[in-house]
């Protein structure tokens, strides 16, 4: 069921979706999460870096796609885990010419 899953949300970006283009940019929690279900099930925070999801927010605007959401188990947790920050993430991807809005979804 693990493999199964994983395989699911590591491939979210990849899922047809008539209006937006989701991004999983991390997984897991700091550890202080409010339930402690979460941390077991979503284990510690892994971000994906910068590049990767500069990468596929890249593929989704040659795609036409306007509407990114980026996800993420605590996204506003996204990249303490690697040095950076959600702001570090934003700022990068907002470099990108086009017009297009970003969200941002705890799943």
């Amino acid at each position: 069921m693990v493999k199964i899953r994983n395989f699911i949300y590591d491939r979210l970006s990849i899922i047809p979706s008539p209006s937006v283009f989701l991004i999983k940019a991390s997984t897991g929690c700091l550890d202080n999460c409010i339930y402690f279900s979460v941390r077991k099930s979503r284990g510690t925070l892994h971000s994906k870096s910068i590049e990767q999801v500069v990468s596929e927010f890249r593929n989704g605007l040659k795609q036409g796609y306007r509407y990114f959401g980026l996800l993420g188990t605590d996204v506003g947790a996204y990249g303490r885990d690697i040095g950076h920050n959600l702001v570090d993430l934003l700022t990068e991807l907002t470099k990108e010419k086009g017009d297009y809005k970003i969200g941002l979804r705890n799943v």
